[in-house]
């Protein structure tokens, strides 16, 4: 009995130090029963009373070791529970991300973002959006700042620009940075509109700096009104599938679209250009959907691919900013391109340009199907049957 009231007082003195945050004990030596100790920080002798404390812990330790096992199997278990539970939480959280994100399986919408860019499209669930030509234009139905426009589609022009009137409508503020645009046959001072909202209804939307530019000339000519140009600034970042013979336009994520059959000519660009022959000569082109001409050559290259060979004159050509100017004009020329060769008629672009000699026009790509990647440099085209 005295043993078992000494290990009482010695268990709870032991949980009071414990609860102090002293140690339960701290041997520095001993030797032999007699020898001093220190039990707690303090020196001294072991007690009649740690030695039955002790020998009380000698008897039951049988029982501690088989609740600390089965304590041990409990957690164990319980952990082993969790981990589980967790790895499918995050399974679910990363299918749904996956799903949002474009996977192919999936019937959820695309938030997928390049850059700026939000992508409504995804691969096995794409859908198309109608555009117009009549004008021998790429015309499409667009938004700005939530307005519903006309814009065009032009790989063309450098920038993506905004009409000064629709600008003024909104009343947003633009900044003068001293931009020119210039245009086939005129040039523009400019304007800075920063982080305005764009949506090509149907397949994107994103906010980006665009520039002003006065389009009542384009509008007069296409009998219509055009609020905005989708430039190659823009278009670089996306893949799009351009198909006049539907007139219809799909855009995707760079990448997504590859063609795996051979009706699809590859075309590899270094930089948007790429090479070919023009009347039996080497030629560097870039695409211009927003030309209706065929192909059209700079000044500086005229001279060397064409030599003296007269040209016809006397039509009317009209730029963006609807200028008109008469047009020089050569017919039945050989282009040799896209893994093929035919004829087509060439014009006379006033304007120099030292990284590339010609511009193809939209009028080539007409009754084919296009894919255009800026960012992988490539663009597929249908071969002509």
């Amino acid at each position: 009995m005295l043993a078992g009231v000494a290990a009482y007082r010695e268990r709870r003195s032991k949980y009071r130090m414990r609860a102090r945050g002293f140690p339960l004990f701290a041997v520095e030596s001993c030797r032999s029963a007699n020898d001093p100790i220190a039990v707690m920080g303090n020196p001294g002798h072991v007690s009649l009373m740690m030695q039955a404390h002790m020998a009380v812990l000698a008897f039951d330790s049988a029982a501690i070791v088989q609740r600390y096992d089965l304590l041990s199997f409990f957690k164990l278990r319980l952990s082993s529970w969790l981990t589980i539970a967790l790895s499918f939480c995050l399974l679910f959280v990363a299918q749904a991300v996956y799903a949002q994100e474009g996977d192919p399986s999936s019937d959820a919408p695309i938030a997928k973002r390049t850059g700026s860019v939000t992508f409504f499209n995804k691969p096995g669930s794409a859908s198309f959006s109608k555009f117009d030509d009549q004008s021998g234009l790429i015309l499409f139905e667009a938004r700005i700042e939530g307005k519903k426009i006309l814009a065009l589609l032009d790989t063309g022009s450098n920038y993506s620009l905004v009409s000064t009137q629709l600008v003024s409508e909104l009343g947003i503020n633009s900044e003068d940075v001293g931009e020119i645009i210039q245009a086939t046959n005129s040039s523009q001072s400019s304007k800075r509109v920063s982080n305005l909202s764009f949506e090509h209804v149907g397949q994107y939307s994103m906010i980006r700096d665009f520039y002003t530019f006065d389009f009542s000339g384009m509008s007069d000519a296409v009998g219509r009104r055009v609020d905005a140009v989708i430039g190659y600034d823009l278009l670089r970042q996306l893949c799009f599938v351009l198909d006049s013979k539907f007139k219809r336009v799909l855009v995707l994520p760079s990448g997504m679209i590859t063609p795996n059959d051979d009706r699809y000519a590859t075309i590899e660009l270094y930089g948007g250009v790429f090479q070919g022959t023009l009347n039996g000569n080497i030629a560097r082109f870039a695409v211009d959907l927003g030309s209706n001409s065929d192909v059209s050559v700079y000044s500086n290259s005229w001279d060397r691919l064409f030599g003296k060979k007269p040209a016809v004159s006397g039509f009317t050509v009209t730029d963006a900013s609807g200028e008109r100017r008469v047009g020089e004009r050569l017919d039945n020329v050989q282009l040799s391109a896209f893994g093929s060769s035919l004829n087509v008629s060439v014009t006379k672009n006033p304007l120099e340009n030292e990284n590339f000699d010609a511009l193809l026009g939209y009028p080539l790509f007409s009754g084919r199907i296009a894919i255009f990647d800026y960012s992988k440099n490539v663009i597929y085209l249908e071969r002509q049957q």
